[in-house]
């Protein structure tokens, strides 16, 4: 299972992590390898102080950022997207990529 302490708010220390959301994540490490959460769970207050959404999957435990080099951006994504990742978008020059599950 995946350590929650990676997906811990960065402001209040909480973390909702949806266990669905969970499952897959742990499928595409065991496939890719470790992967950095740059971003986890959020709670509302640091939600809008980053400039998410306001019904971002990152508040609903549906979300996060991982870091990964913008060459292999793409591989990660397909990867991500054939375990069931709906919501994969690539931060090439930002240096991350954000999986999410719209349910």
């Amino acid at each position: 299972m995946a350590d929650l302490r990676r997906f811990k708010c960065r402001c209040c220390g909480e973390c909702r992590m949806d266990p669905r959301y969970l499952k897959l994540f742990d499928a595409l490490e065991d496939r890719w390898g470790p992967l950095r959460v740059t971003s986890g769970y959020r709670c509302q207050r640091h939600n809008r102080a980053v400039g998410g959404v306001a019904h971002s999957l990152h508040t609903k435990g549906l979300a996060a950022d991982v870091a990964c080099v913008k060459a292999r951006q793409p591989e990660l994504g397909e990867m991500a997207k054939a375990l069931g990742f709906n919501q994969v978008v690539l931060y090439p020059m930002r240096g991350f990529v954000h999986l999410g599950v719209k349910t």
